[in-house]
């Protein structure tokens, strides 16, 4: 890649994404070095999960060597080599407070001396927790080096070598990040994309995937044919949702999700005009949400009579639909019929796991109670074949039907 061409690619990624971060939870210089040792060959999501509580108790290598191995183990144990990187976690902790006054060291070749920190490791921990401008090559970042001919390399180092020469020095110490969350997730999204193949034609770009790329992969996708639900969930005054949704209109999309309150719903069917393809979408109460987190949350409300409230709010809006559980689904088509269309996330396949959804059902389930369509996603993405697994919820649609 020319460095001209270089410099175009990280200007659009810094527009994407101004302030990247690090997707790890950290609180300070020794936590960021615990998590990103325990991430090697592990997610960081599963990593996260065990630290938030890891570090309540032990955010010191005074804490974490106190702890001890057996006792660190019980916290990390649902992360993969948990029982290595114990012992490799009491270890460095315990060099630090010998060799380093109990301080994080600044240099790569300080890091490389605590056990279980290797090249990319330091680099991680000199870039975020001091700033420096340096670039750590994961497997993300290596495949990208090498098939877009940004930064060519045999191994890790090379592609960090070369990565360091031609990226311009404004975006050098957010090089890696972007290009970390752009194999992620951009890469990730198109891979699934291509594994589904014909057995979806109908694709969700959300939050996550927005801003690293989420845009204009709806375009790539609209332009190939396939149908894209943009769940944005766009909350503000009206003028301002209007406007936001007027550009969201370039992209090509069929659904748009907002959130179900009546200025909100106004401001996004204006903002829509004249696009007789874009669908615009109440959101009414989450699935991950139940009648104990509306009660922790102050809304002295039944569930059901909410969702039949903010879907009073999207009809009276001119919205065409909303995004409801097929808890509630009957009901929203015993008040509306077709005048709203409805769309039931929360949809797993029987036996499969819930994750952070409360309230779910079936695919089966879904169409049975009134859902006109449903969202499905880590039963597919997750899947060791996503057309397959695709496929298998088709066929229970067909049954139910």
């Amino acid at each position: 890649m020319t460095r001209k061409n270089a410099h175009a690619l990280f200007e659009r990624l810094s527009t994407a994404d101004p302030t990247p971060q690090t997707e790890l939870y950290y609180k300070n210089p020794f936590t960021l070095v615990v998590a990103v040792a325990l991430s090697a060959q592990a997610t960081d999501e599963g990593v996260n999960k065990a630290t938030k509580t890891l570090f309540e108790i032990a955010n010191t290598p005074q804490q974490m060597a106190a702890l001890g191995e057996k006792k660190l183990g019980g916290y990390i144990k649902t992360i993969g080599l948990w029982r290595n990187k114990a012992k490799n976690v009491i270890a460095l902790s315990q060099k630090l407070i010998d060799d380093f006054d109990g301080e994080v060291p600044q240099t790569r070749e300080a890091l490389e001396t605590l056990p279980g920190v290797g090249r990319k490791t330091a680099n991680v921990v000199m870039n975020v927790a001091f700033g420096a401008p340096t670039i750590a090559v994961d497997t993300h970042i290596f495949r990208i080096g090498n098939r877009t001919g940004l930064a060519p390399g045999k191994n890790p180092l090379e592609v960090e070598l070369g990565l360091e020469k031609i990226t311009p020095p404004e975006f050098l110490h957010d090089a890696h990040h972007w290009l970390i969350l752009h194999g992620r997730y951009v890469c990730k999204a198109e891979a699934i994309t291509d594994a589904v193949g014909d057995a979806g034609a109908f694709y969700k770009i959300g939050y996550q995937l927005m801003p690293l790329g989420g845009l204009q992969l709806a375009e790539r996708l609209s332009a190939t044919g396939k149908k894209v639900f943009l769940d944005f969930k766009f909350h503000d005054i009206g003028a301002t949702v209007e406007r936001g949704v007027k550009s969201v209109t370039q992209l090509g999309g069929d659904f748009l999700t907002v959130h179900a309150e009546l200025d909100v719903l106004k401001g996004a069917v204006a903002g829509r005009g004249s696009d007789k393809r874009l669908k615009i979408l109440g959101v009414t109460v989450l699935t991950s949400l139940n009648q104990d987190s509306l009660t922790k949350a102050g809304i002295d409300m039944k569930l059901e009579d909410l969702v039949l409230k903010r879907a009073e709010f999207a009809a009276e809006a001119g919205a065409d639909g909303v995004v409801a559980s097929a808890k509630e689904a009957a009901a929203i088509k015993a008040r509306f019929a077709d005048a709203l269309t409805i769309v039931t996330p929360g949809v797993r396949p029987k036996g499969a796991s819930a994750d952070d959804q409360k309230r779910v059902v079936t695919p089966a389930e879904a169409i049975m109670t009134g859902a006109d369509h449903i969202v499905v996603g880590r039963p597919i993405i997750a899947a060791n074949d996503p057309h397959s697994a695709a496929k298998a919820i088709q066929r229970d649609l067909a049954n139910a039907s």
